[in-house]
């Protein structure tokens, strides 16, 4: 008698459930208002910031290590918003030894948090994905430093997972 028709504001859409490879791949959709998004299927790079020494550089993604979502969203290799990734550190540490101002931060800041030292040395960084991928079309993240690192080793020991150093 009275049925609605369906209008295109109310229509929902599919997740995009957007995936770690190594090619960039990324969706425009138009959305109201005549706007657009930019959904990413899949990324392998990244815009990363360490804030205590002030420094932003874009990084390669190396692999997933929890997210507290699901754990299938880990072994799937999906991207959201709160993953903990693992992230190539040698942009990181080639602005660190140009730079030496910033050398010398580091090595006021380090003396008392050694994993992030141990992790330097491997080569690596764990970070915390701050953007939404599949709305933005990019990555953003944060580099995981004193609180936040120890709390991702103790969950990640209680999961007994292995740790990345």
């Amino acid at each position: 008698e009275n049925i609605k028709k369906k209008k295109n504001h109310s229509k929902g859409n599919n997740p995009t459930n957007t995936v770690l490879r190594r090619a960039n791949f990324i969706k425009m959709t138009r959305v109201r208002g005549g706007n657009f998004k930019f959904k990413a299927i899949s990324l392998g790079k990244g815009s990363f910031q360490w804030k205590t020494m002030q420094l932003s550089k874009n990084s390669k993604i190396l692999s997933v290590l929890y997210n507290q979502a699901n754990l299938k969203l880990v072994q799937k290799r999906n991207l959201s918003k709160g993953t903990i990734i693992k992230i190539d550190s040698m942009p990181f540490i080639k602005t660190i030894l140009t730079n030496q101002r910033s050398f010398i931060d580091l090595l006021k800041f380090q003396i008392d948090k050694m994993i992030l030292l141990k992790l330097l040395n491997k080569g690596l960084l764990i970070a915390r994905i701050t953007s939404r991928p599949g709305q933005t079309g990019k990555i953003n993240g944060t580099i995981m430093e004193d609180y936040d690192l120890k709390l991702f080793f103790r969950i990640s020991r209680k999961m007994k997972k292995l740790i990345p150093y």
